[in-house]
């Protein structure tokens, strides 16, 4: 599907499609609004699942800064430590109920097609959101400060199943995480297949970036690839103090960027480059789950009603 073939077209394509217009005699797409409807699945009828969105916006560090700031002080389902590794590498992640998705939606002024993608429930992991290639010695932020990354790719990997909730009636989505830069081993030649591994051993897992959580249905999870330090926070603090004279304007070149790993792998950031981050990918997870959680089939079976 398009998420898994990579966020780079995306970003790329989406300031250019936004301002198609449909050709005469053709159906209008559905509104945003439509498409945007949390009670609306991916798949018809989809109801034991994991949905994914993307929605790509233009640099807007102050718009997009604003509109989750209310959110970064509620908790999430991620542990507070975790989630503050996600934060230091440039992901910020936030929880959401699904009825606001839509409001978040328009505030943020996302351009471009909206994707969407089905996960079933299965132990494996599986690639969810495939970034940039990155060359060797490449200059990347982390929680743990700035890393020389090996040549490889950014992406981010998941799986996903139905568990019970705080009630073990009340079903949640068991979910794990994890931030990956993949290196898979060459191919020698057409007729030469791969090692067989797990999508989890085809590359570097960064530690601190993996994540285990348990989603309700009633929370929507967003990953915002967002710096610690935006372009407002920046200039906030470089406002001299009152009766303070303003700090001398430095010299010389521009610094080349070196971005988060959020921002490398979810924007259209160019690492070592000196241009400013042009749009972002904010990834939605929205959980699909049935009313009540099945301990088992047996149990299934015996409060299902019989047939006439």
């Amino acid at each position: 599907m398009l998420l898994r073939a990579g966020l780079i077209w995306l970003l790329a394509a989406s300031l250019a499609l936004a301002g198609c217009a449909p050709s005469p005699g053709v159906k209008p797409l559905p509104s945003p609004e439509e498409l945007m409807d949390p009670a609306q699945p991916a798949i018809m009828g989809a109801t034991n699942g994991l949905e994914m969105r993307v929605w790509v916006t233009q640099d807007q560090d102050d718009v997009l800064a604003d509109a989750i700031k209310r959110y970064e002080a509620l908790p999430t389902p991620m542990l507070d430590s975790v989630r503050q590794a996600w934060r230091a590498s440039g992901f910020r992640v936030i929880a959401i109920p699904p009825a606001e998705l839509t409001e978040l939606r328009e505030r943020i002024r996302v351009i471009g097609p909206e994707p969407r993608d089905w996960f079933g429930q299965s132990p494996d992991w599986s690639e969810a959101v495939r970034g940039r290639a990155i060359n060797a010695g490449t200059a990347i932020e982390l929680a743990d400060g700035v890393m020389k990354s090996p040549a490889g790719r950014l992406r981010m990997l998941m799986r996903c199943w139905t568990a019970p909730g705080e009630v073990v009636t009340d079903p949640a989505m068991h979910l794990e995480l994890a931030v990956q830069l993949e290196r898979r081993a060459a191919v020698g030649s057409p007729f030469e297949l791969p090692a067989m591994q797990s999508e989890l051993e085809a590359g570097v897992v960064f530690p601190r970036l993996r994540a285990t959580m348990r989603v309700p249905s009633d929370t929507a999870l967003v990953i915002v690839p967002m710096a610690e330090h935006t372009n407002a926070s920046v200039a906030a603090e470089a406002e001299p103090e009152p009766g303070l004279a303003p700090e001398p304007i430095a010299e010389g070149p521009p610094v080349p960027l070196t971005p988060t790993l959020g921002e490398a792998m979810l924007t259209s950031a160019v690492p070592g480059a000196i241009e400013p981050v042009r749009r972002r990918a904010v990834v939605v997870l929205l959980p699909r789950l049935p009313e009540r959680f099945r301990l088992s089939a047996a149990d299934a079976t015996a409060s299902a009603p019989l047939r006439r």
